[in-house]
């Protein structure tokens, strides 16, 4: 009886080891931009009264669609894949703020080339967002891919870019959907 009750209590403090560590909430380090994409993303889609003008280039020929639907989560999704808020990141990004009148300026800086997100900067007045630039950069022996990617909140997004394939021509591109 004594040995049932020793290896029962064994068996509860070995379960016990053996659980998974409760998570605990990861720390913001950086501006996040998936959830600023995601509330821009809500805000967007609810107010389907406004109108947009979409504008595309790529190389020489121009599109322009008046009164478009935009498809909000797909447009603003390059912001998100930008997010550097991630704990590997930490270590890896340079951040600056600097303070003019009544805007604050946060920008982070890639400290390494292999980074795809090179530079995030983060204009605010006050706690709202003014304006959010992504400058991107891939490069491998097969392909490279530039882009600036511009977001003025509920007005504009703007982003503008080039690839090039190893052996074919460099591609210029370029995107603007105006919010009237």
């Amino acid at each position: 009886m004594k040995q049932k009750l020793i290896a029962a209590a064994l068996m509860a403090i070995l379960a016990a080891a053996c659980s998974p560590p409760k998570a605990s909430q990861p720390t913001q380090v950086f501006f996040s931009l998936t959830k600023f994409v995601t509330s821009q993303t809500g805000l967007l889609t609810q107010n389907k009264t406004k109108k947009a003008t979409k504008i595309v280039q790529l190389n020489e020929l121009t599109d322009t669609l008046q009164n478009a639907t935009i498809d909000w989560k797909q447009e603003l999704q390059a912001l998100a894949s930008a997010d550097i808020n991630k704990p590997a990141f930490v270590s890896n990004y340079k951040t600056t703020r600097s303070t003019q009148n009544d805007l604050e300026t946060t920008s982070y800086t890639a400290l390494k080339p292999s980074l795809n997100t090179q530079k995030l900067t983060v204009v605010r007045q006050k706690d709202q967002v003014i304006s959010v630039e992504i400058q991107t950069l891939i490069e491998n022996p097969l392909y490279t891919s530039s882009k600036k990617i511009t977001y003025l909140p509920l007005k504009t997004l703007k982003t503008e870019g080039t690839q090039s394939l190893f052996y074919g021509k460099k591609t210029q591109f370029s995107s603007q959907i105006t919010i009237q």
